[in-house]
């Protein structure tokens, strides 16, 4: 529904330009030995020395051809170091790729000169708008004529050529380089260096053409920035103009966007809240699993504790159930055993023993037979201690 709106929105504008940031580095062998060209942050091409690390890069001329839409026509790289045939190929290929309103970007890496045959490279450039491409791909004599060392063989018979490439400062050996420019139009960049000077490093902002039909042909993550920014320049039109139409439209979508916020903002709540109430329950339901687990625990206890006593109280009334004996008696003193009824009788009085008590019944107690009676009460305790023991 918002892409088909940003759709709507832009076809009010046949035609728009969106900015792109082009990157480019360019180190010779001695300043880094490495080329590298990123557009809006996305390296499209790179290279370490003569290896390819990303699209294509490697030895000699790195470069790549954009059109005004800002899709990649064709990119990598030419071996003008090492292959006498390469800076033609470079040549034919800008004829046949490069059209108006192309862009071209171009970074040496490691050494891009020593192969170098002729001057058509130098010129290819220099017609687009280079000024510095003889100075780079070519070597400058002792009479200031710019020629070609072609892999060695450049039969200038200059001792300039005799010398090493690092101890000759006129040579282009290992230098780095950057172009940037559209055919037709501006020259965004030119920056070279000589070796061991540090390497080259180029930013510049250019414009890529948008229209209806390439952004509702294309999904590319570039192409949907591009809808974003031009969005964003339609609003500031509709601030400053009194059409309102447009305004409305354009009001419309930032509604849409808003609404769209604001209902993940309330799931992203509603979520948080049911996790919480969740969460709660849980709880709940544990401390409850808890308590009752304790509860058990306890009315086990109070069972067990119930069947001690149950089993203590059995104990106590077999004790008192067993009947006693009379084993003995000399009128004063009798003794039982555990078949007979704990009562004796001695000259008219009686000893009656109830539980762990001795109580004395008589009407006439003299102090004579009081030791007697004593002893026998001693007896009998001693009698139903000895019971309970044996139970």
């Amino acid at each position: 529904m918002q892409a088909s709106l940003f759709v709507a929105l832009l076809a009010l504008v046949p035609c728009a330009v969106v900015p792109a940031k082009v990157e480019v580095i360019s180190a010779g062998f001695m300043d880094g030995n490495f080329a590298k060209i990123s557009i809006d942050g996305e390296v499209v091409l790179q290279s370490q020395g003569q290896t390819a690390v990303a699209g294509g890069g490697g030895i000699g001329i790195n470069y790549v051809i954009l059109d005004q839409y800002g899709s990649r026509k064709k990119q990598g790289k030419f071996n003008t170091f090492g292959s006498m045939f390469e800076g033609d190929k470079f040549v034919q290929m800008l004829q046949q790729t490069l059209k108006q309103d192309d862009f071209l970007v171009v970074a040496f890496g490691d050494e891009a000169s020593n192969c170098i045959q002729n001057d058509k490279p130098s010129k290819a450039l220099a017609d687009l708008g280079a000024t510095k491409s003889y100075t780079h791909l070519m070597y400058t004599s002792p009479e200031g004529k710019y020629l070609p060392f072609k892999c060695g063989q450049h039969g200038g018979g200059s001792d300039t050529f005799a010398l090493p490439f690092a101890e000759n400062k006129l040579t282009a050996f290992r230098n780095s380089y950057v172009f940037i420019v559209q055919k037709g139009g501006k020259v965004f960049a030119e920056e070279g260096k000589r070796p061991t000077t540090g390497n080259v490093q180029v930013s510049v902002d250019i414009n890529f053409v948008i229209t209806t039909t390439t952004m509702t042909t294309t999904t590319t993550n570039t192409e949907l920035q591009a809808l974003k920014l031009q969005l964003q320049a339609l609003e500031d039109a509709a601030r400053a103009s009194e059409n309102k139409v447009l305004a409305k439209l354009t009001g419309l979508v930032t509604e849409l966007e808003q609404k769209l916020e604001d209902e993940v903002a309330d799931r992203k709540q509603a979520l948080a809240q049911a996790k919480a109430a969740s969460d709660a329950q849980v709880q709940t339901a544990t401390q409850a699993l808890a308590s009752e687990a304790k509860a058990r625990e306890e009315a086990e206890q109070r069972v067990t504790n119930l069947e001690n006593e149950l089993a203590d109280m059995k104990k106590v009334n077999q004790a008192l159930s067993k009947d006693l004996t009379l084993g003995a008696t000399n009128g004063a003193a009798s003794s039982w055993g555990s078949d007979s009824t704990p009562t004796v009788e001695a000259d008219g009085s009686m000893v009656t023993v109830k539980g762990s008590k001795v109580m004395f019944e008589s009407e006439n107690c003299g102090a004579t037979d009081l030791c007697e009676l004593h002893r026998t009460v001693l007896a009998i305790a001693d009698k139903l201690k000895a019971v309970g023991n044996d139970d």
